[in-house]
């Protein structure tokens, strides 16, 4: 850890003291008494008498490095000299300690209890999914509510019904790169905060609490910085283990088809997490419409933290949830992700249920199905299940090298064109109502009796034999190929 100015000139609170920074930077080791015939080294603030350097102003410190220096009004040289010191000191053995905890595999509970110190401030670290993952410093944030630090819990996340607030608030800092502040919307606090990336992906924040009205000064900006570095030391070092399950290892193995992990290895690693055989299980693939990932990833953080069950991969440039419903009811997935999917452009495609872990290739394609529909019909979640006719459809359009619409429908929709009648929608409200006389009757917005009028035309002008099922098996497959099919058509 190098030092500058700021934190040295900080160091000094028992002392008046007049800076002149310029730049700041951190780049000072150590002290030195100045002397005539010094060499001046540029990680090394130097001390003297004022008077040796301006006549006019006896009595003082002067503290230079480079282009910066301040001015502390004290006679004693060899006190400020022991004060800076110990400054050095400080701040050198915490960064170093740090390092060698994190070597020995600490907890990031330690780094953040360590800095909160350092900044005499509450410190927290958040994911993208609103949960605490550590908090320290409760002891320097008096004007915080004693109700609100004590739902400040390592482990716990904000209450489901300020989400929406909290993503309202943060959604244009998502991709800063640099330190903000930001006005937490429901207690009206400020926090300096940095966003923690990894690989493009939003993790998280770190941030300390602000005083009303409070800038934070330059010192404890640079001093935060240091503890931003600390935290992604650690994540290098032990974050990334803790942060993907061993079972997300063995769902991206399976999604993978990777051959050197054997059925018994599977079972029992599922075992472990309570998973049967036997169990019905879904596979959802999340993605953001224009591929941010600095959005979505909060919210998959989130996703995975209020559903404990899922088992959340990143795989091929996607998000894929796994989840069994016996433990999480798929019902109460679909109710509750647009709670957290609210002001994103996520989607999510959601496959068959299924029994097999072991064709989980074959459920992401069916999820994938779901996901492209889910774009084009701008529809929040869909299952596969609700747009397999769709698909099929478009599967044939795109395959068939002919026409092979049913020859009635033709001759139906050419009669309507001449004579001004209705029989095409009739015909085709009536087959896929399944002949229901009253659900036809509503969805033509006509009366019973012109219905039954119609049917009866159609049967006697077209030879139609509605009682033959495979008939109308034809005319239902028909419909659902060529619904959208306008013109006459080609013979």
């Amino acid at each position: 850890m190098y030092l500058s100015m700021w934190i040295l000139a900080e160091s000094l609170k028992d002392y008046p003291v007049e800076t002149h920074i310029m730049s700041g930077e951190m780049c000072i080791r150590s002290v030195s008494l100045l002397f005539s015939n010094t060499t001046y080294y540029p990680h090394v603030v130097y001390i003297g008498p004022s008077e040796d350097f301006i006549q006019t102003l006896p009595g003082k410190v002067f503290c230079v490095n480079k282009n910066d220096y301040f001015i502390v009004d004290c006679a004693s040289v060899d006190e400020v000299f022991e004060k800076l010191m110990e400054a050095v000191d400080y701040y050198l053995e915490w960064d170093l300690n740090i390092r060698d905890r994190i070597d020995e595999s600490c907890t990031l509970q330690e780094i953040v209890e360590k800095g909160a110190d350092i900044l005499r401030s509450l410190v927290g670290i958040m994911n993208a999914g609103f949960i605490i993952q550590a908090v320290a410093g409760k002891q320097y944030a008096d004007h915080i509510p004693a109700e609100s630090l004590s739902d400040l819990q390592a482990g716990e996340g904000i209450p489901m019904s300020h989400v929406t607030s909290y993503a309202d608030m943060l959604k244009n800092n998502l991709d800063a790169r640099s330190p903000y502040i930001f006005r937490e919307p429901v207690l009206q606090l400020s926090y300096y905060t940095q966003n923690f990336l990894l690989n493009g992906w939003l993790w998280g924040f770190c941030f300390f609490a602000l005083k009303e009205n409070e800038d934070p000064s330059e010192s404890r900006k640079q001093l935060f910085h240091v503890l931003n570095g600390q935290i992604h030391r650690w994540w290098e070092h032990s974050g990334m283990q803790a942060e993907q399950s061993e079972q997300s290892h063995i769902f991206l193995r399976l999604l993978k088809e990777d051959p050197s992990m054997t059925k018994e290895e599977t079972l029992t690693y599922l075992d472990r997490i309570g998973w049967l055989e036997t169990d019905e299980k879904h596979l959802c693939i999340i993605r953001e419409r224009y591929g941010n990932s600095l959005i979505y990833s909060r919210l998959i953080h989130q996703i995975s933290q209020t559903f404990s069950d899922c088992y959340v991969i990143e795989h091929e440039g996607y998000v894929i949830l796994v989840i069994n419903t016996s433990h999480l009811p798929i019902d109460i997935l679909t109710t509750q992700l647009p709670v957290i999917l609210y002001g994103s452009e996520i989607h999510i495609g959601i496959s068959y249920p299924f029994r097999n872990v072991f064709h989980l290739p074959q459920y992401l394609e069916q999820a994938q199905i779901a996901l492209e529909a889910a774009f084009q019909k701008n529809t929040r979640i869909l299952m596969c299940s609700d747009c397999v006719i769709s698909y099929t459809r478009n599967l044939i359009r795109k395959m068939q090298t002919v026409n092979l619409e049913h020859p009635l429908t033709k001759q139906i929709r050419r009669y309507d064109k001449e004579h001004g009648t209705e029989y095409y929608q009739t015909l085709k409200t009536y087959i896929m109502e399944e002949r229901s006389i009253v659900r036809t009757a509503q969805a033509l917005h006509i009366h019973k009796n012109t219905l039954l009028y119609r049917i009866q035309r159609l049967k006697d002008q077209f030879a139609l034999n509605l009682d033959d099922r495979e008939e109308r098996f034809r005319l239902i497959l028909n419909y659902m190929i060529y619904s959208e099919v306008d013109g006459d058509g080609s013979d």
